[in-house]
């Protein structure tokens, strides 16, 4: 449910922000994907009008590519919060400063920043983005 998605067929639960003037496929969008002050996207989860698109696959897959990073990343951040707190509950000075700090700088040095880039380039559309994560 977290893609808007159900057996992999669209939820139609809001209006649509795509069209597809030919019926081939070539969906194209009719809210301000500029964010300059129009109607928006899809308020929740995946448009479901990606169901049936000519690039539905790659489209469908990088996103879900890109939230099970995020989740991920997210999940390993609170397991190590949680070891933090185990060092600190136990006073072991030596596991904190040896192990839990190096552990976090290392996590949000690499994936903390991966999930910032993956972040701002869903917030800042540029035309003719690269598709590098």
């Amino acid at each position: 449910f977290m893609y808007n998605d159900f057996f992999s067929v669209g939820l139609q639960l809001f209006d649509s922000g795509f069209e597809d003037k030919k019926g081939n496929g070539q969906f194209t969008p009719i809210y301000d994907v500029k964010n300059g002050g129009g109607p928006g996207p899809y308020p929740f989860g995946l448009d479901w009008a990606w169901h049936g698109a000519s690039n539905e696959l790659l489209y469908v897959n990088s996103l879900k590519m890109k939230l099970s990073v995020l989740f991920g990343v997210l999940q390993m951040i609170v397991g190590l919060l949680l070891r933090w707190s185990n060092a600190l509950y136990e006073r072991n000075l030596t596991d904190f400063i040896f192990e839990c700090i190096p552990m976090m700088v290392f996590m949000l040095c690499f994936f903390g920043w991966m999930d910032v880039m993956i972040l701002y380039k869903w917030t800042h559309p540029i035309d003719n983005a690269p598709n590098i994560i």
